[in-house]
């Protein structure tokens, strides 16, 4: 993947349309991934971008992770302190960061 993006960028300079190019960031939160190979999911964001324009388009979103695992909850809450401080209490979330 990071070979295609390399010749995506490279190609676009050769033709002298690199900061035309639109690219496409996708991130994502997890409260934690369960030793069952499972994950418990917290955020997503996506956004668009290109040289010329900067930010474009941004789509974020919280997710209700539903029941969590059993034997989890701790996990999860460590990881939010620790990490990105979303809680596991969406309405409790600070909802002026949702863009």
């Amino acid at each position: 993947m990071k070979g295609d993006v390399k010749d995506w960028v490279e190609t676009g300079h050769q033709a002298g349309t690199l900061q035309d190019l639109n690219f496409y960031i996708i991130q994502a939160n997890v409260f934690c991934l369960t030793e069952e190979k499972g994950v418990v999911p917290a955020e997503i964001c996506l956004a668009r971008v290109s040289l010329k324009d900067g930010v474009q388009e941004v789509y974020h979103r919280f997710i209700q992770p539903g029941p969590l695992p059993l034997g989890y909850r701790a996990d999860c809450m460590a990881n939010s302190a620790k990490t990105h401080h979303i809680p596991l209490q969406l309405d409790l979330a600070d909802r002026k960061s949702v863009v």
